[in-house]
């Protein structure tokens, strides 16, 4: 068989392998993937616990991560921290006492307290800088769901169609984006994110082949008992979506280059 031109044989390509010759529609989940949310919160509470006078809750971080506790780290070595040891998606777990944090709406009320405390930082990703490139590509349609109150904008803001939803994490707004739009790839933060996505996806009858690239964080991974990741959690159930529904699965890593605290910590006054 001769080889096939992807240029001269544009129809054979769009007969026999249309997925190929579309568009890529992306759709940016804007949790843990523009800014560190993670991050924010879990500093947040505990200079809000400082502030309230919370000592109790304060101290009940879990051993293991007591560095955010020591004044001298500073945040890109906190960051780097946060990625790589971190277990926990809901922040409060790193916590002995959770405060009663336990579910999405709670979790997202926290995030929308953050977001209108006069003393709250934002962290941005590499992703907020680095994107615009991809977004200036004639074959790249951008979309970004962000929180209501969201204080963080990505330097391509202006260059993607922006949606806002205040419960983000229950993937309602989602879901509703990628059938109205034909989304046929996503960035999101997690895993366990990905998988209840494309669930709903699947339960409403959204069948097309979809490109999800899921952030390289420790809560996505599971540790051996040195604290290094071994393999990715939902690592089979993300295989039988590639398997059934021409599903691709990767990992982008949201820091490529930790630099000093003046590139990802901002003040909002």
């Amino acid at each position: 068989m001769k080889p096939v031109n992807i240029v001269s044989d544009r129809a054979f390509f769009q007969e026999h392998y249309p997925q190929i010759m579309k568009k890529t529609k992306l759709l940016i989940l804007n949790h843990d993937v523009v800014r560190y949310h993670s991050f924010d919160l879990l500093r947040y509470q505990l200079f809000r616990d400082t502030q309230t006078r919370q000592f109790q809750h304060f101290s009940s971080i879990l051993p293991e991560y007591r560095l955010f506790l020591h004044a001298k780290a500073d945040i890109a070595e906190q960051v780097k921290f946060m990625q790589k040891q971190v277990k926990y998606f809901n922040v409060y777990e790193c916590f002995s006492d959770s405060m009663g944090i336990d579910n999405i709406v709670a979790y997202t009320e926290k995030i929308q307290e953050m977001f209108q405390a006069p003393y709250g930082n934002y962290t941005r990703t590499d992703i907020a800088s680095t994107f615009q490139i991809v977004f200036d590509r004639n074959d790249i349609e951008g979309y970004l769901l962000q929180y209501t109150n969201e204080t963080c904008r990505p330097n391509w803001y202006n260059l993607v169609t922006v949606y806002e939803d205040p419960f983000l994490l229950n993937l309602d707004a989602a879901t509703d984006i990628i059938i109205e739009n034909n989304i046929n790839a996503v960035m999101m933060c997690s895993s366990e994110l990905a998988l209840r996505l494309a669930s709903r996806l699947i339960d409403r009858g959204y069948h097309n082949p979809m490109t999800i690239l899921i952030g390289r964080y420790g809560y996505n991974f599971q540790f051996d008992d040195a604290g290094n990741w071994t393999l990715p959690i939902f690592n089979a159930e993300l295989g039988l979506l590639e398997i059934n529904y021409h599903y691709e699965i990767g990992y982008f890593d949201p820091y490529t280059g930790l630099t000093r605290q003046n590139k990802f910590a901002e003040f909002v006054p």
